[in-house]
């Protein structure tokens, strides 16, 4: 299978694309009495607020380029969105069903994930058939306690990292095999030809340097996976690839394997940023840049002042310069504009989240974003009980917990039911939820969440670790001691 021809059928309907002033796009569920709930990984590595369709309320996007979006649930079924189009998403019985109107071909590449999920099984999540863990062997004590939690989601255990990627290699020979026999008996275009190659290929790369990646032993990279790695480009040619988020994925990973083999150890996020500027060309460069800095900035790494002089003369993408220049910004909740009153106390007063912290008098607080509807934030609340106990005599450090909820009434029935854990000074509602400034700027489009911030307002983890995990105590101690 030739790769350079999936790059050259791609590139042509990009151009095609960019040149295009029709980018909105407007969707629709059609069904009386559901709603379809979808969401995209965008391009700028956010996954995007979730988008709920019903027959009364279409929704407005601005596309750019074509962009993957999933249903969202267990099977998470993708479907590529195309700029300017009008997609109407039905259900057939039980048959998830995006369509445009009168366009046969269309029609045909819009089915194509459905009858794929139906023959070879999920393509992404927990579900999918190419979610095949690392070998027992290799995982640290954490990973192992995880590893047994969803052994029985697992289809394969390989006994070695050279099994695995063999395993990994035959799902996407097996894709690829489906591929073309529905193209024999589908008409689609050459483009989706090339997008759906590449979207598996690099799937199947990302997810064999995952492993690689993970594993607590230090083994030399299987001899199939070498081969596959010569066949990606990534030279400037593959700045038109970046429109695939396995891709983006794959580029990220492979530059952190390819920053780690030449340190011989962990890479450190300036490590990471000179490889980037070493390795990849252009537009690949440029994202990369972005998403290393980003990653930075919300870990609030120590020499992030460094980071940043590096950043802004290696990038010249004016898009992703003007976001960590609002990333940087996002570490401060004094910035005038993360300091909006969109917390509502059990009093019915509005605040901002600067002035609750302050009200804590603490050193270090976490906040912990979390819903009466949300099965997984409850089941965490008995490990937030357990970290309140492990802190019980260390007044630095103190608990707030935000709501998204819709219901006011709602809202305080839960926390009053949790007030174990919640009372009246540490339990806020954030008006208005997922569609809050707040939550937008933080990108806060799932939860449960959670957020150290310090006395002086500073974020110093954007995404802490759950309770649940021995990794968040190790984070509060060491921002409790510096």
């Amino acid at each position: 299978m030739k790769k350079y021809i999936f790059l050259i059928e791609l590139l042509f309907p990009l151009l095609l694309f960019s040149q295009n002033n029709n980018n909105q796009v407007s969707l629709i569920g059609f069904h009386p009495n559901e709603s379809f709930i979808i969401y995209s990984n965008d391009f700028y590595g956010e996954r995007s607020t979730p988008i709920t369709l019903t027959i009364s309320k279409p929704k407005e996007l601005s596309l750019k380029y074509p962009t993957l979006f999933y249903k969202s649930d267990l099977l998470s079924i993708p479907f590529i969105v195309l700029p300017g189009e009008n997609l109407v998403i039905k259900k057939d019985k039980n048959t998830f069903k995006p369509e445009v109107a009168t366009d046969v071909v269309r029609n045909n590449e819009l089915k194509f994930f459905g009858s794929l999920v139906q023959q070879l099984g999920p393509v992404y999540g927990i579900k999918a058939i190419d979610n095949i863990p690392v070998p027992y062997r290799y995982l640290t004590l954490e990973q192992k306690n995880l590893y047994q939690k969803n052994i029985s989601s697992f289809k394969y255990l390989p006994n070695s990292l050279r099994e695995r990627d063999s395993m990994l290699y035959a799902v996407y020979l097996e894709r690829i095999k489906f591929l073309k026999s529905f193209c024999v008996e589908h008409h689609v275009s050459d483009f989706f030809k090339g997008y759906i190659s590449n979207y598996f290929f690099y799937a199947y790369l990302n997810n064999s340097l995952t492993g690689l990646l993970s594993s607590s032993i230090n083994e030399k990279i299987p001899l199939l996976l070498q081969s596959n790695l010569k066949r990606a480009v990534l030279d400037s040619k593959s700045d038109t690839l970046l429109i695939i988020d396995s891709y983006r994925n794959f580029i990220n990973n492979y530059n952190e394997f390819l920053t780690m083999e030449a340190t011989a150890g962990e890479a450190s996020y300036m490590e990471l940023l000179e490889s980037a500027g070493a390795h990849y060309k252009n537009e690949s460069k440029n994202y990369l840049s972005y998403i290393i800095v980003r990653n930075a900035l919300r870990k609030n790494y120590d020499s992030t002042g460094s980071l940043l002089s590096i950043f802004f003369k290696q990038c010249t993408n004016e898009k992703y310069l003007t976001l960590i220049k609002a990333e940087n910004q996002l570490r401060n909740l004094a910035n005038s504009d993360n300091n909006s009153g969109e917390f509502l106390s059990q009093e019915l007063k509005t605040k901002s989240l600067l002035d609750i912290v302050k009200s804590t008098e603490a050193k270090l607080v976490l906040v912990d974003f979390w819903a009466s509807w949300c099965k997984p934030c409850l089941e965490e609340m008995r490990y937030s009980k357990n970290l309140q106990t492990v802190f019980r005599n260390e007044s630095r450090i103190k608990f707030v917990y935000v709501s998204l909820d819709k219901s006011i009434s709602v809202w305080k029935k839960t926390a009053d039911d949790l007030r174990d854990i919640m009372n009246a000074k540490n339990t806020y509602l954030l008006l208005r939820g997922f569609d809050s400034d707040f939550a937008k700027n933080y990108t806060i489009f799932s939860i449960p969440r959670y957020m150290l911030i310090n006395s002086k307002g500073e974020v110093v983890s954007f995404d802490a670790p759950k309770p649940d995990d021995q990794e968040l105590q190790k984070q509060i101690y060491a921002h409790l001691n510096k």
